[in-house]
């Protein structure tokens, strides 16, 4: 008796997993559009993180070197208000008994997410590297503070 092979017959008829082992190509693209997606809403939090991280980075190290000031001037006032302290055994100039802004920087612990020249750390990941950092200036006269001010609208 001759009989039709239907698709059930063969090798594999035994064993119907093996028939659907895969996925089709609508779950492929449900799968990729959910991706897709997540995505979308994941990437514009993930630099929204980085320029929160980059501004606090610019106030922490205003903190840092408005503290390191202070400690020089408690310093220059119980030295007897010398025109050079030694600090690690580094000479600082200080200006009505403030470090100069080229001296600051010998006080406060280099930084390795900024650069520094002459009174001012520049945020070296930052989109506006100019606009994303520190600015100190030694006071101008001998009864005012120094100035130190972060720089966070370009970062």
């Amino acid at each position: 008796m001759l009989r039709a092979m239907t698709s059930m017959d063969g090798p594999f008829a035994d064993n119907r997993m093996l028939r659907r082992c895969g996925l089709t190509v609508i779950e492929v693209l449900v799968v990729v559009a959910g991706l897709s997606i997540a995505a979308a809403f994941a990437v514009p939090r993930f630099n929204t993180l980085e320029i929160e991280s980059r501004d606090l980075d610019s106030r922490a190290l205003a903190s840092r070197i408005d503290t390191a000031a202070q400690l020089a001037h408690g310093m220059w006032l119980s030295h007897g208000r010398p025109d050079t302290l030694l600090f690690d055994g580094r000479p600082i100039s200080v200006e009505h008994g403030f470090p100069t802004a080229d001296s600051i920087g010998e006080i406060v612990a280099e930084q390795a997410r900024f650069s520094f020249e002459a009174g001012r750390w520049i945020h070296l990941e930052a989109t506006s590297p100019s606009r994303c950092g520190v600015l100190y200036r030694p006071p101008a006269f001998g009864s005012e503070g120094p100035v130190v001010r972060a720089l966070t609208e370009g970062c």
